[in-house]
């Protein structure tokens, strides 16, 4: 698994480092480190945060080292401004990119080395974000291409809206295009779900 945590005193504002947390939550994890396969240090962290994520990681792999801490960035904000931050892997939700910005937006990421987690949009309401509501489907071969993890988010409200379907079900009908006869291989690319719902 990977897991997010909240490691900020005020996390409406990502200000500050909260120690005493840290120490808890890693104290607690390491009775199931083995089933932990990265930890993110909070959601899309914008550039103002990167100093204080420099701490938080500093102080981990100094007091509780083992545990791979991956950097979660800003949606769509340019590697170039991540890059000198200290991290074991990448975590990115580019919800909005076309497959050709998709592409532009990945590439320094992928040339950095590190794994890398892109997490795809695709709630019942996924027009939100990308209009025609599938733009999504465009991210997938580049992931696929280079090894990317792919997380796909789809939560629901229950009782309101109801899931679009499985990935599958979604290729089938005719969202993916070019893609309807590879899902075989679109599952060796590591795709993962990520659900939840909302009561």
């Amino acid at each position: 698994m990977i897991l997010d945590l909240c490691l900020f005193d005020y996390p409406a504002n990502r200000s500050g480092v909260n120690y005493e947390i840290i120490d808890e939550y890693f104290s607690r994890l390491q009775n199931i480190q083995d089933k932990i396969w990265a930890i993110t240090l909070y959601e899309e962290n914008p550039q103002s945060s990167i100093p204080l994520l420099q701490q938080m990681y500093d102080y981990i792999k100094e007091k509780w080292g083992g545990f791979r801490l991956y950097q979660f960035m800003g949606a769509e904000v340019p590697f170039s401004q991540y890059e000198t931050l200290s991290a074991d892997g990448y975590v990115v939700d580019p919800y909005a990119l076309t497959q050709t910005d998709f592409e532009h937006y990945m590439d320094p990421i992928v040339e950095a080395g590190k794994q890398v987690v892109n997490i795809i949009y695709m709630a019942i309401e996924s027009g939100y974000y990308y209009g025609d509501g599938h733009t999504w489907i465009g991210q997938i071969p580049y992931c696929y291409k280079n090894s990317i993890w792919t997380v796909i988010y789809a939560y629901y409200y229950r009782g309101l809206f109801q899931p679009r379907g499985t990935i599958p079900d979604l290729i089938n009908r005719g969202y993916g295009g070019e893609l309807k006869d590879k899902w075989t291989d679109i599952l060796k690319a590591r795709t993962y779900l990520l659900t939840g719902h909302i009561e």
